[in-house]
């Protein structure tokens, strides 16, 4: 009995292992197909997204090499920029969309982003009058924040905020002179006196209220720092670069005023770090930090102001901050 079962059992064993072997190849295909479908389809995504971060860069550029006022918002969504008419355009990168447009009467010498949905837009009605508004992106409404008595030739600097804070700093200047004022969290106004420098370049720190400014005295340019009327050095022989959140970015300057290197500055612990060494010192404003506190060196000079030799009238007087 036991030698009849015996080849009818091994046959069996046999055939199972056939079946077995069979169906293992049939879902590996199958597994297999499903994985090369998965990846195409992940390819095909990728490529799309990459197609759209493409797209948008090219409008962008195109935007960027027509008009000379540009600004985007730091999401890099948005981009808000003024035509030969001179009316302020917001268009959505990624689409190519209108969001909105403004028209005013008096040029438009600067714009920049208020987070991601609000711009302020600095108008030049006649010459030593400068007007600073506001306007929601995504339906032109502006309003009249205030109007400025200026030289002739100045124009917007810097416009600086916190958002957490409501804090405003306005820095508005010439070749020569500057001045910068203060919009406090309950709307009042009042000009920051900083010792009588010139001042180049403003930024705010989002929790503290602390201003950092790079100012000229001493035949150089030197990072500062204001806090409740306490003013401290940060830098000498340096150039503001950025504030993200609460962190400092600076950079040293050689004799030529050009950045070689860029630190970050920690005003909480007085602590400092070496970032990047440049090889080829820059213009501190070919020089930008990301959100993430990634350090940025561009080709071209930022566009969202008309300079100050762009008008005609020259101004002598030496008033400073």
């Amino acid at each position: 009995m036991k030698r009849r079962l015996g080849p009818k059992l091994l046959v069996f064993v046999l055939v199972v292992s056939v079946l077995q072997v069979v169906a293992f190849h049939h879902y590996n295909a199958v597994l297999g197909s499903a994985d090369s479908l998965t990846k195409l389809v992940s390819l095909k995504h990728k490529t799309a997204t990459v197609t759209d971060e493409q797209k948008a860069k090219q409008r962008l550029a195109r935007i960027q090499k027509d008009y000379p006022i540009v600004d985007v918002s730091p999401n890099g969504v948005y981009a808000a920029y003024v035509n030969s008419a001179n009316l302020v355009r917001v268009v959505n990168l990624d689409t190519g969309d209108e969001l909105s447009h403004y028209a005013e009467s008096g040029q438009v010498v600067y714009v920049s982003w208020i987070r991601n949905d609000q711009l302020f837009v600095g108008l030049r009605p006649v010459p030593g009058e400068l007007q600073l508004t506001t306007l929601v992106a995504n339906s032109g409404q502006s309003r009249l924040i205030h109007t400025y008595q200026a030289p002739a030739n100045a124009t917007f600097y810097k416009i600086t905020d916190s958002y957490l804070t409501n804090d405003t700093y306005v820095l508005i200047a010439n070749s020569t002179a500057s001045a910068v004022y203060h919009w406090d969290t309950d709307g009042n106004e009042n000009r920051v006196h900083l010792g009588g420098v010139y001042v180049k370049n403003v930024a705010v720190s989002l929790t503290h209220d602390i201003l950092y400014y790079e100012a000229y005295y001493n035949e150089t340019f030197n990072v500062n720092a204001e806090d409740n009327g306490t003013i401290t050095t940060i830098q000498p022989n340096g150039a503001l670069i950025d504030v993200v959140n609460d962190t400092l970015y600076y950079g040293t300057i050689n004799s030529q005023g050009l950045v070689t290197a860029v630190y970050r500055y920690d005003a909480s612990t007085q602590a400092r770090k070496l970032l990047v060494t440049l090889a080829v010192p820059t213009l501190a404003e070919k020089i930008s930090v990301t959100p993430t506190g990634k350090v940025v060196v561009h080709r071209n000079l930022p566009q969202n102001l008309v300079p100050p030799s762009a008008f005609s009238t020259t101004y002598s007087s030496s008033s400073s901050s």
